[in-house]
């Protein structure tokens, strides 16, 4: 790994930080990873992610304080890349015709310009972007 910064997918902050049935298993993976990359200071996120993140907690109706809590303690940890990734991200959704997995590809993007070493997620459609990467993509 060739940095030691962590991009969490938002289903990775979801399972993180809210409960849900039927998915012990990954809440506890979620929290341990999160928990970790907390205390490294390792935590790397977007504001997409942020978007993505507080619109699943509503979904899941949990409450406008527990969203804003929950933001406000991961904002110190949102990173904007000091380059346009629009180029990269046109790159990676040309390679392999992914446009219906756009945001995905964002991700992958904006984690590659902020050289991540990993980009976590429980999402398999990840499985697809990893042979055009260098970022190690692990998918739970």
């Amino acid at each position: 790994m060739t940095n030691s910064l962590v991009y969490p997918d938002s289903n990775v902050l979801v399972y993180a930080f809210c409960e849900q049935p039927n998915a012990e298993h990954k809440q506890k993976t979620s929290v341990m990873l999160i928990t970790d990359l907390l205390k490294s200071g390792n935590l790397c996120l977007s504001n997409l992610t942020i978007c993505e993140f507080s619109y699943i907690l509503k979904r899941l109706n949990e409450s406008n304080d527990k969203i804003r809590d929950s933001i406000n303690m991961l904002e110190p940890y949102v990173m904007n890349p000091n380059k346009n990734i629009t180029q990269r991200l046109n790159e990676i959704m040309n390679t392999i015709s992914y446009y219906k997995n756009s945001f995905d590809c964002y991700h992958l993007a904006f984690a590659e310009t902020l050289n991540c070493g990993e980009l976590i997620t429980f999402d398999k459609d990840f499985k697809l972007l990893k042979s055009i990467s260098e970022i190690e993509i692990t998918i739970f």
